[in-house]
């Protein structure tokens, strides 16, 4: 069985080497102006698909484990990009309440 911490701990990894420093984002052709950030380290796998425009922004984030998803989270919400703070905050949010899949 997993460990939810493992999961956990993966899944700030992957944030801190994605999203929280400005990865190159790919996308999906049957997606458009989808944003796609991966990131892989041994049997772990990290996929974040989302879409943003006109100051909305939902998406998905699967994690996977020896080719098994393990665990998700979809998420959608809306920021003001005069308040500087929205992008630092989320970079810094509290994860801890994960839950295996």
């Amino acid at each position: 069985m997993i460990d939810l911490k493992e999961v956990e701990k993966f899944f700030l990894e992957a944030a801190a080497q994605t999203y929280a420093v400005g990865a190159p984002q790919t996308t999906i052709t049957d997606l458009p102006k989808s944003k796609v950030l991966r990131y892989e380290r041994g049997d772990w796998l990290y996929v974040d698909c989302y879409f943003s425009a006109n100051g909305k922004s939902f998406g998905q984030t699967t994690i996977w484990f020896q080719g098994q998803p393990v665990w998700g989270m979809q998420y959608h919400g809306y920021w003001d990009d005069s308040d500087k703070r929205i992008i630092p905050f989320l970079i810094r949010h509290d994860y801890s309440g994960m839950a295996l899949i």
